[in-house]
């Protein structure tokens, strides 16, 4: 089954919202996670913790991650670019089952862990070299995450491998004497 033009319009408009809300969380889970090791308080600690564990619950993994994924898939099932038609299209696959499971596998419960932590100690929880080390490296995953993203949306845009329209070589419309030379003939 292969949707028409307005299914796939449609459907791309969708697919870039959902990508567009998976690396806008994880730019802004990124800058919560960077800021959060410089709070005065334990509370302003613990609550830009908790609001990066929510915007990982509930935008980065249901509309970014999933949402990107299924919407891609039904865009290779359903559209003639297939899954490996375009080599740029397989790159983006195997960037995305893999950001998706690393997500879901290792950010998500780190990020649990790392809550659980401050709430028992509070800011002294980086203190303990082990949590500080926890959330140095959770950080890093972060910023290798929103890179790798910016290179599926590269990717998307520039298309390489995949033959571009031309546009027309008329630059510019033709002169005065030339338009009146077709009139008079």
């Amino acid at each position: 089954m292969y949707l028409g033009e307005k299914g796939q319009r449609a459907l791309r408009i969708l697919h870039i919202m959902a990508a567009s809300a998976w690396l806008g969380s994880v730019l802004c889970v990124l800058a919560l996670v960077h800021a959060a090791p410089r709070c005065a308080s334990d509370d302003e600690l613990f609550g830009m913790l908790r609001a990066s564990v929510g915007i990982s619950q509930y935008v980065l993994v249901p509309a970014g991650a999933f949402g990107t994924f299924f919407t891609g898939l039904t865009y290779s099932l359903c559209t003639y670019r297939g899954f490996v038609r375009y080599p740029w299209v397989l790159c983006k696959w195997i960037l995305a089952v893999g950001m998706t499971a690393f997500g879901v596998v290792w950010l998500g419960p780190w990020a649990g862990q790392e809550l659980d932590d401050v709430r028992q100690y509070g800011a002294a929880a980086y203190e303990r070299p082990a949590i500080a080390a926890m959330h140095a490296r959770r950080e890093r995953c972060y910023a290798a995450y929103a890179g790798l993203l910016t290179l599926s949306v590269a990717l998307a845009v520039c298309r390489p491998g995949e033959k571009m329209r031309r546009v027309s070589r008329r630059i510019a419309p033709p002169s005065f004497s030339e338009s009146r030379k077709v009139r008079t003939a």
